[in-house]
C-alpha cells in the first residue's frame, strides 16, 4: 500500500513539474497569478489540480473533465465537498476523490481564483439555434441566457464548458445517477429534454468561447 502511495505521489509531482511548465505560455494560467489576493493560483498548481483540469483550468487533459476557470466559487467549493465526501458519485468523481487532498481553506482559495479567470462570450452565439433551444428548455431561468449569469451562485456556469462533459452531466442528473445539491431541481426541467436537445444545447455551450470558426451554420434566420 505504501508503494502505490508512494508511485502515485512520484506521477503527481511529475505532473505538476511539467505544468508549471506549460503554465508559463498560457495568457490564462498568468491572469492574477502573481497577485498575492489570489493565494489560490499556486495551489491549484501545488495540489495537482492541473493534472487533469490544465494549467490554465481551462484545458482539461480529457473532454469528460471539466473546465473550471471562471466557474461560480460557491459552486466549485460545494461540487468538491460533496466528491469529496462521497455525495457525487457520477462519471470521473471517485477518481478526483483520490486525488484531493486539500482541507477547507485550500478549497475555498483554490475556488476563488477559478471565479477571478475571465470567461470571454462571442456574441454572435447568443443568436443561434443552440441559444434558442436553451431558452425554450428553460435553461436559461438558472443559468442566465448567456449560460454564464447564474440567478444564484450555486448555479453552475456552463459557457463554453467541453460538450461531452456537458452532455454526460444531463444525462446523469436526468437518469438520477448525479443527485447531490441542485440536481433535484434540474432533473424536473431535463424531464422535457430529449437526447438530441441534449446534444444540440451541450453543442451550444461549448461553443460560446470558441473565437475561431470561419462561419456560423446555425445562425437563427431573422
Amino acid at each position: 500500500m505504501k508503494l502505490i502511495i508512494l508511485s502515485f505521489t512520484i506521477i503527481l509531482m511529475s505532473l505538476n513539474s511539467i505544468a508549471n511548465e506549460n503554465s508559463q505560455q498560457s495568457p490564462l494560467a498568468s491572469h492574477k497569478t502573481t497577485n498575492t489576493e489570489y493565494p489560490g493560483a499556486k495551489l491549484y498548481v501545488d495540489r495537482g489540480c492541473v493534472a487533469c483540469h490544465g494549467d490554465d483550468a481551462n484545458t482539461p487533459n480529457q473532454p469528460q473533465y471539466p473546465k473550471l476557470a471562471g466557474q461560480n466559487k460557491k459552486y466549485t467549493i460545494a461540487q468538491i465537498n460533496d466528491i469529496k465526501n462521497g455525495l457525487r458519485n457520477n462519471g470521473q468523481s471517485i477518481v478526483m476523490r483520490g486525488t484531493i487532498i486539500v482541507d477547507h481553506d485550500e478549497i475555498d482559495n483554490i475556488a476563488e481564483w477559478l471565479e477571478s479567470l475571465p470567461i470571454d462570450i462571442v456574441a454572435d452565439k447568443l443568436k443561434t439555434k443552440g441559444a434558442e433551444l436553451f431558452k425554450r428548455k428553460s435553461c436559461n431561468t438558472c443559468h442566465g441566457d448567456d449560460a454564464k449569469s447564474s440567478s444564484l451562485s450555486v448555479y453552475p456556469k456552463l459557457a463554453g464548458q467541453n460538450k461531452i462533459y456537458s452532455l454526460a452531466q444531463m444525462k446523469d442528473i436526468k437518469n438520477g445517477n448525479r443527485d447531490g445539491g441542485n440536481s433535484a431541481a434540474m432533473q424536473g426541467i431535463l424531464y422535457g429534454v430529449n437526447e438530441q436537445d441534449m446534444v444540440i444545447i451541450s453543442e451550444w455551450l461549448e461553443s460560446l468561447t470558441e473565437k475561431n470558426e470561419s462561419s456560423l451554420n446555425n445562425v437563427l434566420d431573422e
